[in-house]
């Protein structure tokens, strides 16, 4: 591998990929805060009413997905191609069609630049050139013209990214876009060009996975997460970020250190108009900022740090290495996953805001009214119906894998499982709010039955042994202490917050009936024996205190 001096002038490093890098070292930070917050304003109204309401919108999570006509993407290509023939001379690109023409002429390869500047085939151009320059100096003229692997990382490489400074998360935001965390306190790195290529892998597997839809980047420097090094390799991490073809819906930069908060402002004040329309700032504590990030649609447990530690938890990062090292020994196509569209509908474990999630909501409010009337033969065909609908549209039913790396189709059965779940939480506030007003409560739903068990599922009885109640007793322990301090308001968030972490992987709450069948218990009803087993757990406690 080759490898090239990195300058280390700025003050401050952060991964976000803005147009003028090289004019952060240069500037000085204004002393007066509300002053910089008048510049950073001031710099938006180059943007039209048009274009910042759509950047807005997109940094607040309404879907901003562009589709465009096969025919126009063609005309997109062929444009982008001739400003690569004009810029291209004498530069890795030009090196790259020498080693492997079909690898740089890629289709699927050139639309990720086309998407990634929405649509604009000379930034698109300008942004390959620069992306194949930075490939070449990170992994040499031999790999410049092929998709980069872990086995084209070398150990130190692999450490830096197994530190976990830079990772993709396991769950999306609430409109489904894919989050990269960046945690500076984690950095680990031999020579920063180590860093840099593990970072490239990362750019790269993010590109692949989630380039129609777009990507949120937040940069999380709060107690032992702050940056150590001084804002060493800014200026390379920053054209890194430029150079690979990521379009990025929203940037959020977190700090706790009032000096930090203030150079990163004076940056944010030279950035381009549209990177600063997007970009925040959040100040605070951990609990302060992960507020704030919520309000982004960043949920709290989607961050891998622990509510009671604040410390990090690297658990999904490391299944997230060993499934891409896995795909890679084992698929001829190891960079091909499944990438939503405008139509799916996603399932994460969350409200998600994107179309076709909007959609099916619509459908099945539209549809209440006959499926609570109607018998299970007739409830059926109209969860079919909806199901049809969403596939006739073009649209498919996704969740993320196992280990959160990538997006894959859910079974018909599941699917019917959902929108009947979905149904269920439709009719309950509805039947509250009719006991209160004093009408007739629609007509009780049918059990829920599970088939099969599953190993998350959570049974509410006496087989305690389950590896579901295993994993919920844990979570009840590790927030014991914080739940006994905690407000009303808190405590039922907590719950919440542990309803939420058993169904991401699949997990349902179950009661054994006494034909030995196992039915599906309500959020509340699991809510409910939550809250009992954190009583019970402080009752033991107290008990063996004494």
């Amino acid at each position: 591998m080759s490898s090239f001096n990195v300058q280390y002038n700025s003050p401050k490093r952060c991964c976000l990929p803005d147009n003028a890098a090289h004019m952060h070292a240069s500037r000085s930070p204004p002393s007066n805060v509300d002053h910089l917050d008048e510049v950073i304003v001031q710099g938006m109204t180059h943007l039209s009413f048009e274009e910042l309401q759509r950047v807005q919108e997109e940094l607040h999570g309404v879907p901003a997905i562009i589709q465009k006509e096969e025919e126009e993407l063609d005309t997109l290509l062929e444009s982008f191609k001739y400003h690569c023939g004009r810029l291209k001379r004498g530069t890795a690109y030009e090196i790259a069609e020498s080693v492997d023409k079909n690898y740089v002429c890629d289709r699927n390869f050139q639309l990720m630049f086309i998407r990634s500047n929405r649509y604009d085939p000379k930034a698109s151009a300008e942004q390959a050139i620069r992306f194949f320059d930075m490939k070449m100096k990170l992994f040499g003229k031999d790999k410049v013209a092929k998709d980069i692997t872990l086995s084209d990382l070398d150990d130190d490489d692999k450490s830096s990214l197994l530190a976990g400074s830079f990772q993709v998360l396991k769950y999306p935001d609430s409109s489904g876009r894919r989050i990269l965390l960046e945690l500076p306190g984690l950095s680990s790195w031999r020579t920063p060009e180590n860093q840099l290529r593990a970072r490239f892998y990362v750019f790269m597997h993010l590109a692949k996975s989630a380039d129609k839809i777009g990507n949120v980047f937040v940069s999380y420097c709060i107690g032992e997460f702050r940056d150590t090094t001084n804002g060493a390799g800014f200026v390379e991490e920053t054209r890194l970020g430029l150079a690979c073809p990521n379009h990025w819906s929203g940037l959020h930069l977190a700090f706790d250190n009032r000096t930090e908060a203030i150079i990163t402002k004076a940056a944010i004040a030279i950035m381009p108009a549209r990177m600063r329309a997007i970009t925040k700032l959040h100040s605070g504590s951990h609990t302060e900022v992960q507020y704030l990030l919520s309000t982004f649609g960043i949920a709290r447990e989607s961050l891998p740090i622990a509510s009671s530690t604040n410390g990090a938890v690297l658990t999904n990062h490391l299944e997230w290495y060993q499934h891409c090292l896995k795909r890679e020994q084992t698929c001829d196509s190891p960079d091909q996953m499944c990438q939503p569209g405008s139509s799916d509908v996603l399932f994460a474990g969350r409200r998600i805001n994107g179309d076709g999630n909007v959609r099916l909501r619509s459908m099945a409010m539209q549809n209440a009214q006959s499926y609570n009337a109607g018998n299970p033969k007739e409830r059926r065909v109209i969860v079919d119906t909806m199901v049809e609908s969403i596939k006739g549209s073009g649209g498919r039913f996704l969740k993320l894998d196992i280990d959160g790396s990538s997006w894959i189709e859910v079974s018909m059965p599941e699917v019917r499982e959902k929108i009947v779940q979905m149904y269920r939480n439709f009719r309950r506030p509805r039947a509250s709010q009719q006991k209160a007003a004093g009408q007739p409560s629609a007509p009780p739903m049918p059990l829920e039955i599970a088939d099969t068990l599953h190993l998350t599922d959570v049974l509410f009885g006496r087989q305690q042994s389950h590896e579901g109640n295993q994993k919920l007793r844990q979570l009840v322990e590790n927030t014991a202490a914080e739940y006994d301090a905690a407000t009303r308001g808190r405590k039922k968030q907590i719950v919440e917050e542990l309803v939420t972490e058993i169904q991401q992987p699949g997990g349902r709450f179950l009661k054994q009936m006494k034909d030995g069948r196992y039915e599906v218990l309500s959020i509340e009803t699991a809510s409910a024996k939550i809250a009992s087993h954190f009583r019970n757990y402080r009752r033991i406690q107290r008990e063996r205190n004494e």
